[in-house]
């Protein structure tokens, strides 16, 4: 098959009540698109009518492509898709995100602007089920490439630790090579977490278009999003076992200023964690044991936020009781 430009990766389960909107929003405002686009979509054992929608928008548009796989996750679904992508560049978009009208052709605007890019990232703006985000899809400012930087590794790698920009792979639009040696790790729910920064390590040079183009929806039954109290806690597990390989990189790269940063979060979760085990009385493991030691270890500011200053320095002094009120306090 001929290649194509950009190759957009959208795995899909069970989101009936989002995808039309979610695919409606990439490519209703540009023609041609069969000319330079391949959107991927990878049905991963939808028990819904996700599949099927999928596969009325791939015999309505010839650049859309769909998979039908069992259920095995994000990162099966992204990785499967990566096999038989036909884009020059990738990125991704989740399925029941949106993105603003011109999304399409300020990332082709980019990619062809900025031909020594490996990577290009954008920002991103949060929402939930209830708020109006039609009204802030339609106040865009249009392409400049004025609003173009590149970037230090360095100052790349402490981008992807900050809020503004995130751990995320649907902000960026990569050069297809660079997944050809490291694959989105399997069974991981924080996989963008896990192998972001690798990508960024391999990348030579990394741009930021310094404007929004993606609208990240917040839902409280999504993947991270859980109530049961084993369930928070096995979740926090991974994504404290993922942040820990992450901070070890930096400190190794001497990436200090993301360094910084990611610790800031990590001691958060280690936080967390001591709460959790404590709120729910679950088993004190190991890696209890190592959030008490890292703790004590950890110098709180105030900038940590007051919340987690006081606790870290209260914890360090009466553990004991510290652990007794937390058993009281719902």
């Amino acid at each position: 098959m001929k290649e194509k430009k950009i190759s957009i990766i959208i795995p899909v389960y069970n989101v009936e009540k989002y995808i039309c909107t979610s695919l409606d929003s990439i490519i209703s405002h540009k023609k041609s698109l069969d000319k330079w686009l391949e959107i991927i979509l990878v049905d991963d054992g939808s028990t819904d009518n996700s599949g099927n929608i999928c596969d009325r928008y791939a015999s309505k548009y010839s650049f859309i492509k769909v998979i039908h796989q069992k259920n095995q996750g994000q990162s099966v679904a992204r990785n499967v898709a990566l096999s038989v992508a036909n884009g020059e560049w990738i990125t991704f978009v989740d399925s029941d995100d949106i993105v603003r009208a011109d999304y399409l052709s300020v990332l082709l605007a980019n990619i062809m602007d900025n031909k020594e890019a490996d990577i290009i990232i954008f920002k991103y703006k949060s929402f939930t089920d209830k708020d109006n985000v039609q009204n802030k899809i339609d106040k865009i400012s249009p392409y400049s490439s004025k609003k173009v930087s590149i970037l230090s590794k360095s100052k790349a790698m402490y981008y992807i630790t900050t809020e503004e920009i995130g751990n995320y792979m649907w902000n960026k639009v990569f050069k297809k090579e660079l997944f050809n040696n490291i694959k989105i790790p399997v069974g991981k729910r924080f996989e963008d977490l896990a192998v972001l920064y690798k990508y960024f390590q391999l990348a030579n040079e990394i741009y930021l278009y310094d404007d929004i183009l993606y609208f990240y929806r917040q839902r409280e039954n999504s993947s991270i999003h859980v109530t049961n109290a084993k369930e928070k806690i096995a979740l926090l597990r991974e994504s404290i076992d993922v942040r820990t390989e992450q901070l070890k990189f930096f400190k190794e790269f001497n990436y200090l200023r993301a360094y910084k940063s990611a610790n800031h979060y990590f001691m958060m979760e280690e936080v967390f964690y001591i709460v959790g085990i404590n709120r729910y009385n679950l088993k004190k493991d190991d890696l209890y044991l190592d959030a008490q030691k890292y703790l004590r270890s950890y110098m709180p500011r105030t900038d940590d936020g007051i919340k987690f200053y006081l606790f870290i320095k209260l914890y360090n002094k009466i553990p004991k009781l510290i652990e007794r009120c937390l058993k009281i306090i719902k």
